[in-house]
């Protein structure tokens, strides 16, 4: 059987290999309106800001709390202090790359602008860049999620330089 020949290759090779090391950043969906304090549970479907007059806290609704809540998107603040604590350790970490598959904006879709998810994703880059420093030797490797076009899993590749999102953010990327 070619399942079990194969465990037996594995199993019995001795052979040391080369460790390799990565962290996976997916979904940050930070929100630049996060509010401590606002309702983690409210009349819109994004919570934790301030959405206007006519927002009403749900009857039960916590508070956003400092570095964040579970029924909302993050603020800066704690994606800063993650990509910070990264930065602070690399040598302990000994991370060799970061996949890092978007979702940056936060999801507030219905009224997103390309502007704005690029935003998102322009100042996530510089966060970590800056986080990182100049000497780090990890490798960072980043992809668009459907959060960071507008409109959201929309995009558009239908001629050269089409895509929006992309051009805004490549400049950013190059490195």
């Amino acid at each position: 059987d070619f399942v079990n020949d194969l465990y037996r290759k594995i199993a019995n090779d001795t052979k040391e290999r080369e460790i390799v090391r990565s962290i996976q950043l997916s979904d940050p969906h930070i929100d630049f309106k996060y509010e401590e304090g606002a309702p983690t549970q409210c009349s819109f479907p994004i919570c934790c800001r301030d959405n206007g007059a006519e927002d009403v806290a749900a009857s039960g609704s916590g508070t956003a709390g400092k570095w964040g809540d579970y029924d909302c998107d993050i603020p800066h603040s704690t994606l800063r202090s993650m990509f910070e604590f990264i930065g602070a350790n690399q040598h302990i970490l000994k991370t060799d790359f970061i996949t890092w598959v978007g979702d940056n904006s936060a999801h507030n879709v219905w009224d997103n602008t390309n502007e704005e998810v690029t935003e998102y994703t322009n100042n996530i880059t510089t966060t970590l860049r800056e986080a990182l420093g100049a000497e780090s030797k990890i490798q960072v490797y980043p992809s668009l999620g459907n959060h960071d076009t507008w409109p959201v899993n929309v995009q558009d590749f239908s001629t050269p330089d089409s895509n929006w999102p992309i051009n805004h953010i490549k400049g950013n990327w190059r490195d």
